[in-house]
């Protein structure tokens, strides 16, 4: 096992000695009271021993270094199971992340598509929209014009315009019926002028009778035609009143 060069600078060589301080001699004219008169001889400085107990604390620096890699070893494999676990969980996140982009980019998609379709859908709408209004509005002129002329045809078919109409019939009757009296009256009178006359009024009788049917008869398709427009305004109200507001 390599040592460590920080640890081999501290340990691999012997402990420093403490320096070794020379002793200057006293000046020799120089005498302190009390201490006799000495040469200047140099103190060495202790030296410790360089022998088995520096061998042994290297030994034992050595021993602990090696102890110490055996736990960061150690370490390192007790390290290594959860380090894949956490490689596979990421590689696991990966994919997971690439499929939600993948399926985030069909939700796009689909919605865009979607958002077309309504884009479409809605101009549609707008078309039957205003299609609708236009049948409306033809539907409303022409429910207009026959209330109209419902109207008009009450109006003119009324009970009382029809019994004014038979009082004026029965006043040109009675009319009629006077005056062929007086013609009557007219041909005793007047002798061989009667055959002529008589001929005359017979014909303004024809033209006057045929002149009535007609006119009952126009009253009659008059009465009909009413009665027809009178169903039709009641087929066209029942949708209005059943179609919500």
């Amino acid at each position: 096992m390599d040592v460590d060069p920080r640890s081999e600078g501290l340990y691999g060589r012997d402990p420093p000695r403490p320096p070794c301080v020379p002793v200057s001699p006293r000046p020799r004219d120089k005498v302190l009271p009390g201490v006799p008169e000495r040469r200047g001889v140099p103190v060495p400085c202790p030296v410790p021993p360089s022998g088995a107990p520096g061998g042994i604390q290297r030994l034992e620096v050595l021993l602990r270094q090696v102890r110490s890699m055996q736990k960061v070893e150690q370490h390192e494999e007790a390290l290594e199971v959860p380090w894949q676990q956490v490689q596979e969980s990421l590689q696991r996140a990966r994919l997971h992340r690439e499929e939600v982009q993948a399926k985030g980019q069909r939700c796009c998609g689909l919605c865009l598509e979607q958002h077309q379709d309504l884009e479409g859908t809605e101009q549609h709408l707008e078309q039957l929209k205003h299609l609708r209004r236009g049948h409306r509005w033809q539907y409303c002129q022409q429910l207009e014009a026959i209330m109209e002329e419902h109207k008009h045809l009450r109006y003119t078919h009324a009970p009382a315009h029809l019994e004014a109409e038979l009082v004026h019939l029965e006043k040109i009757e009675e009319t009629w019926l006077s005056c062929e009296h007086g013609v009557m009256d007219t041909e005793e009178q007047l002798g061989p002028v009667v055959p002529v006359l008589s001929r005359l009024v017979q014909q303004d009788q024809e033209r006057a009778k045929q002149q009535l049917e007609v006119e009952l008869g126009q009253q009659q398709l008059s009465l009909r035609h009413r009665d027809r427009l009178a169903e039709e305004l009641q087929q066209l109200e029942r949708p209005l009143e059943a179609r919500p507001e």
